[in-house]
């Protein structure tokens, strides 16, 4: 039997049945891959093929060489009658055709550019962080999944994994993945999951499902950087959550300095990959930056990485980075959007407010300047409106930024705060649940959306609000769930919920003082005098009238023209807080007061409400004869 092998591979005949089989194999798999996804074929078909195509070979050469040796005889009469020349020229075509597919394979292997492969591929797993908050998401997003269907316009941006040499660019790799997010939120229609719920996810293990489930999106761009010296590879690849497919993927090798252009490329990419779904795009992009050089590149994916951790220190080493990229390259508009947002998160580590305003105004107008279609520069100028107090003016900046990007979830926000603050809390529990569905892991959007509800008197929904973001171990949620017990009647729930909050949130004070004070707050009596004196004790102190609290404590303690006064002539990094007591039900006792109109009228909301409307609790009469605005709220 093995002669008889032996002889049937000297005559070619098993390795000519053989090259043509792989050839044919080859064939079958590239046209499955390409055709799979339009098809929609089951994400296991390229499996069970290359399965079948494995099992087959064996089968097939034994066949062969059955049927060879069976015609063993009939060789001479073959020759004889030509046959072999017509071999010969089969052959040529064939050993040719298996020379062709060797050299694309080796291609492919060397420089890929549809498939990734090999050290370039990321494993189709979810980067779901295996930690309580983490866990919590996934419990969150299946209490909403009972009445949110999943939006097949939407998709959501993992963390680039950093496959340089040392495993010491992740700050780059991380910054081109916010770039990409920021790129696909302008697509008008697609709903791109926002920074802090796709890096919540960095360096865990999970199935892209899973992912997909918590984030309530249809799509997942996964992909790597690799970056050595001045060259980078970009790896990124598009999956349909629901049945695994690689709907698209792509390498891009390119220059450093090209780096900007190469996100706008995956974006159109994605676009153009999902237009079928996308019936409705109006994609407004943000032209590429002037040509940069590799210096202001790095100290700008430097202070993006900085301000996605944005301690103190963080801030002010991000703000060096940008400063020192605008000076090298002056038309650098992305340089300077971000050094308006470094500024405006300075602000909540206290200083010079009005230095550090007006460094976050004047970037935010270099960058608009360059390029007016920045909507985070918009947003930028309309959150500024609000810390100044300048109500009426902040509209504008918002309805610019959500031209260009209704979905940016920082400016959703900031917009939302500002409606807070000019007693809109129906519009403001709009915009949080927006922002939140952009975010579902950031438990500061569910915290102020429980809040808008609680201040509209939406308390059931409100107190299951709130607890969703206490289980992201949140604990400031404590205090829309203690004022909810207050309204309810349990008051000495309300103490229990809110003292650890104010522990944490007023560091200022003992935790005994912190008992103090909440105590005078919700059970009244002595403690309330008690609390009062130890509030005006602290202020009387030097450097301590700029903690955003303590006008909302007084508030709350019915010191209501000291706190009136106390807020109209001070600044705070976050006004937020004092109008949510103003606003509250439990407000309504200090709008009656004397100075209230008044004092609407100084920090600028009557003026507001004159253009924009009043709150739906507010009264207002103008006396015709007098010409004079009279209300009550």
């Amino acid at each position: 039997m093995f002669n008889d092998l032996w002889e049937g591979l000297k005559k070619y005949t098993l390795v000519r049945i053989t090259v043509a089989y792989l050839m044919i194999g080859w064939v079958i798999m590239q046209i499955l891959e390409v055709m799979g996804p339009a098809l929609r074929l089951p994400e296991w078909t390229l499996t069970a093929a290359a399965y079948i195509l494995i099992v087959g070979l064996p089968v097939v050469l034994l066949i062969t060489w059955s049927l060879e040796h069976k015609r063993k005889q009939s060789e001479v009469a073959e020759a004889a009658s030509g046959r072999v020349g017509a071999r010969d020229k089969y052959d040529v075509f064939l050993f040719g055709g298996a020379a062709v597919v060797v050299i694309l394979i080796g291609l492919r292997w060397a420089m890929p550019t549809e498939d990734i492969s090999g050290s370039e591929t990321l494993p189709e797993q979810a980067l779901v962080a295996q930690t309580p908050v983490a866990n919590e998401v996934a419990t969150v997003s299946a209490e909403q999944t009972e009445v949110q269907k999943v939006d097949e316009k939407s998709i959501a941006v993992l963390p680039f994994a950093d496959l340089s040499q040392d495993n010491d660019q992740e700050y780059f790799s991380d910054g081109i993945t916010e770039e990409i997010i920021a790129d696909l939120s302008r697509i008008r229609g697609l709903k791109v999951t926002s920074r802090t719920s796709s890096f919540a996810f960095k360096g865990k293990n999970d199935d892209l499902k899973t992912i997909g489930n918590v984030l309530n999106v249809a799509h997942i761009l996964e992909g790597s950087v690799r970056k050595q010296n001045q060259q980078l590879r970009i790896t990124a690849q598009l999956i349909e959550v629901d049945t695994g497919y690689h709907i698209w993927s792509q390498n891009y090798d390119r220059p450093l300095a090209d780096i900007f252009s190469v996100q706008e490329e995956i974006a159109d990419a994605i676009t153009e990959r999902l237009e079928l779904i996308l019936t409705d795009v109006n994609h407004h992009k943000v032209e590429s930056d002037v040509q940069v050089s590799s210096g202001v590149i790095e100290n700008y994916m430097h202070a993006r990485h900085l301000l996605s951790n944005p301690g103190p220190d963080n801030v002010k080493r991000a703000i060096e980075y940008l400063e020192e990229a605008v000076k090298e390259e002056p038309d650098f508009a992305k340089g300077y959007a971000a050094l308006s947002q470094a500024y405006i998160t300075s602000l909540l580590a206290g200083g010079d407010y009005e230095q550090k305003q007006l460094a976050a105004e004047l970037n935010a107008l270099r960058a608009l300047e360059l390029n007016p279609q920045f909507a985070e520069a918009h947003a930028a100028r309309g959150w500024l409106k609000v810390q100044q107090r300048q109500y009426s003016q902040m509209e504008e900046h918002f309805e610019k930024a959500f031209m260009i990007n209704p979905d940016a979830s920082l400016a959703l926000s900031w917009a939302a705060y500002g409606q807070l603050s000019v007693g809109k809390q129906e519009k403001a529990a709009e915009l949080f649940r927006r922002a939140t569905e952009l975010d579902p892991v950031e438990p500061v959007y569910y915290f102020f959306l429980a809040t808008a509800l609680m201040m509209a008197g939406e308390l059931d929904e409100a107190e299951k609000i709130a607890k969703q973001a206490r289980a992201f171990g949140f604990l400031p949620a404590n205090m829309p769930l203690a004022d909810i017990a207050y309204l309810r009647g349990d008051r000495e729930k309300a103490v229990k919920l809110a003292t650890p909050a104010v522990r944490m949130i007023a560091r200022e004070f003992s935790a005994e003082e912190a008992a103090t004070i909440i105590e005078g707050v919700y059970l009244g009596g002595e403690k309330r005098t008690e609390a009062i004196r130890l509030i005006k004790e602290t202020l009387d102190r030097e450097g301590n009238t700029s903690i955003i609290f303590f006008p909302n404590f007084l508030l709350l303690l019915g010191e209501y023209q000291y706190a009136f006064k106390l807020f109209e002539t001070n600044r705070f990094s976050f006004d937020q807080p004092f109008y949510v007591a103003l606003w509250a039900t439990a407000g309504e006792e200090a709008r009656q007061h004397p100075y209230f109109p008044e004092f609407v009228k100084n920090i600028g909301l009557v003026e507001y409400w004159q253009e924009y409307g009043w709150p739906t609790y507010c009264e207002v009469d103008e006396d015709q004869s007098t010409q004079e605005l009279k209300f009550t709220c």
